[in-house]
């Protein structure tokens, strides 16, 4: 399995045009900061979803790995996990 091949850094919604929200990685150069436009009524879950799919992913390769290792996860991986969640349910 290999690594994220999609943009790198942290990811954040973002007011975008009229009424829709942006998703942004924030440490990309502004002329290709934008990662998705989202519109309609679900927009700002839509938006937060989408900004959390690297911390999502990072933590269900946390997950595997530690799992097929035969290894348990720890506190701290569990808080990774649940950190993400929040982030893709617009709790953060």
């Amino acid at each position: 399995m290999s690594g994220f091949k999609g943009t790198e850094g942290r990811w954040a919604v973002v007011d975008g045009l009229s009424a829709g929200k942006q998703v942004i990685s924030e440490s990309a150069p502004k002329v290709r900061r934008n990662i998705a436009s989202c519109g309609g009524p679900k927009r700002e879950h839509n938006a937060a979803l989408i900004a959390a799919a690297p911390e999502l992913l990072e933590a269900l390769l946390l997950f595997t790995s530690k799992t097929e290792q035969g290894f348990v996860m720890n506190q701290s991986d569990i808080d990774k996990c649940k950190a993400a969640i929040a982030k893709a349910l617009g709790n953060h």
